[in-house]
């Protein structure tokens, strides 16, 4: 949900913070509030703070409950999406494996999650439109 809320800021910061005869320009009345560009960026950043403390919490858990080193669990870049539905099955799969097996999957979902604040952090810089058509 706030990746898709971050994408639909994205896009209309792009939109805002084009040329002003870009017929594509948001608004085109002087409606808009003053500093409304600053506020959309601050709170977009806000948001993703926020989902970042979430997801470092849950990695926290993670390490405290099956007593593992950060230096087991460690992984590189994908589409969050994907890498929400990777978690999904994940904890699905963690109800019905034997313990070795069981530690293993908690590695990967800790990797995965560290992937997700990656992205989410490059999120909060960027304005161009985070998903692909």
């Amino acid at each position: 949900m706030a990746h898709e809320s971050v994408s639909k800021v994205n896009h209309l910061l792009e939109r805002l913070e084009r040329d002003k005869h870009d017929w594509k320009k948001m608004p085109r009345s002087r409606d808009f509030p003053s500093n409304g560009i600053e506020f959309l960026k601050i709170w977009k950043g806000v948001m993703v703070d926020k989902l970042v403390t979430q997801i470092r919490n849950q990695k926290n858990l993670i390490l405290e409950s099956e007593k593992l080193q950060l230096s087991e669990v460690e992984m590189d870049g994908t589409d969050i999406g994907d890498l929400q539905n990777i978690i999904n099955q994940i904890d699905v799969a963690l109800e019905n494996l034997p313990d070795g097996y069981k530690r293993l999957f908690l590695r990967w979902k800790f990797q995965i999650l560290d992937l997700v604040i990656k992205e989410l952090n490059e999120m909060k810089t960027q304005t161009k439109h985070s998903h692909t058509h």
